[in-house]
């Protein structure tokens, strides 16, 4: 294996933004919005796996504090095991076709 798919966990690397956080469900089996800060329309993104693609995630909503002490909520996404080799076969699919 060369250093390129290794940074990928052996799969191929991503093209697009679905395609990135689908990957990083893959080889972290969750991902949040702190994972894609610097993505626009990450939460889309997860829409679209769920809606499009039919893959089910779950969802756990996680609580913080700022540097201000304000709390605020976000969302896990996780990717069960039962889900997995459907993420792997969506994910070879989408990377073979671009």
């Amino acid at each position: 294996m060369n250093n390129q798919t290794d940074i990928f966990g052996g799969y191929p690397q991503p093209k697009t933004n679905i395609q990135e956080v689908l990957l990083t469900l893959i080889t972290n089996g969750k991902t949040s919005f702190f994972d894609f800060s610097y993505m626009q329309g990450y939460r889309t993104r997860v829409s679209n796996l769920t809606l499009t693609y039919g893959l089910n995630l779950e969802t756990e909503k996680k609580t913080k504090e700022n540097k201000f002490g304000n709390q605020y909520t976000y969302h896990v996404h996780i990717l069960p095991d039962t889900e997995k080799e459907k993420a792997i076969a969506i994910y070879n699919k989408m990377v073979k076709n671009e």
